[in-house]
């Protein structure tokens, strides 16, 4: 049997989103800046693959927990983008940093 080593290993989870090719520059930033600084806060590993043509496909990959920030910080980036800065009241709280 195996021995259950490697904590953060454990459960790990892969997720993929649809970005419209217009958008996918505002996910990576410039030089790659905002992918780097999403991927630190969130702990999980993201890749943008730019070939598959509209829409582009994002994949994330890491345990559950840092999958779903990812997933959450990069829909983030995109609202903010698309919706105008709008949706940026009650902003507070959503850090999940609570415990």
């Amino acid at each position: 049997a195996v021995a259950g080593g490697g904590g953060g290993r454990r459960g790990d989870a892969e997720d993929t989103m649809d970005v419209p090719q217009s958008m996918v520059g505002r996910v990576i930033g410039k030089g790659g800046e905002t992918i780097q600084r999403l991927q630190k806060e969130s702990g999980a590993r993201i890749d943008v693959n730019t070939s598959t043509g509209d829409p582009c496909v994002v994949r994330f990959m890491g345990s559950r927990d840092a999958v779903s920030r990812a997933r959450f910080l990069v829909a983030e980036v995109l609202e903010r983008w698309s919706g105008g800065g709008g949706g940026a009241g009650g902003g507070g709280g959503m850090c999940g940093g609570g415990r």
